[in-house]
């Protein structure tokens, strides 16, 4: 679908840029590195504040009661950008507490009492956060959102996505024409001992191959030596 394009392009997150956080009430969640996401939404719109940026940014103070654990800072704006040829708009918002709670510690003992602290960064923390969460709405990291990171099985299914390959690897294509045409030629053997003859002349490059076509390699050998053990042709 044409409304997916955009969605479909970023929607996948390479770990390598993600960390683990805990937030509150104990939340265990994934936080994605936001100058990657940048360099994403930078590759899809183009230079930032020209092809997409924020603009309109309003900060407020909102103090509820005289208990400073609930005063934060309040944060909106707007998100623009170019995609396809049009221009698209996405509102922005976050709030952050100013002030944070920590355990009074005297002569490195805990006290038992709670302190009140500023918060540092306050206004990069909250321009980061409602950034994420306003790609978020575009499709940047949505599994991370959707919280297919919970699953150690997707993980690892993105990081082999994501895996660089190896500079001194024969290309995946080429690996896989070697090892058809190997398989082919072994297909033609009745004996072990064709099969290995046929083995040595290959003279297959194994040390270029992947760690995961290297063992179908070995299973190919082996299954053809299965084939002519049991008089198979």
């Amino acid at each position: 679908m044409e409304s997916m394009n955009l969605w479909n392009k970023v929607c996948k997150t390479n770990p390598a840029y993600t960390k683990g956080y805990t937030g509150k009430g104990g939340f265990n969640g994934t936080a994605i590195c936001a100058q990657k996401q940048r360099k994403n939404a930078t590759e899809q719109f183009g230079v930032f504040g020209i092809g997409w940026g924020v603009e309109r940014e309003a900060f407020e103070v909102i103090k509820i009661g005289e208990n400073v654990n609930y005063h934060i800072l309040a944060y909106t704006a707007n998100l623009y950008f170019n995609f396809d040829g049009k221009k698209g708009n996405v509102l922005l918002a976050s709030d952050i507490s100013l002030f944070n709670q920590v355990n009074e510690y005297v002569d490195g003992k805990p006290t038992g009492k709670k302190l009140y602290r500023q918060n540092n960064d306050i206004y990069k923390k909250i321009r980061t956060d409602a950034l994420t969460k306003g790609l978020s709405e575009l499709g940047f990291n949505s599994d991370i959102f959707e919280g297919k990171f919970d699953y150690n099985k997707y993980v690892q299914e993105m990081k082999k996505e994501f895996k660089e390959p190896d500079p001194d690897q024969l290309p995946i294509k080429q690996q896989e024409k070697l090892i058809t045409d190997y398989d082919l030629a072994m297909s033609d053997c009745s004996t072990i001992k064709e099969l290995k003859e046929v083995h040595e002349k290959s003279d297959m490059p194994m040390k270029y191959f992947s760690p995961e076509n290297k063992i179908v390699v070995s299973n190919t050998m082996n299954s053809h030596k299965s084939r002519v053990s049991k008089g198979g042709k």
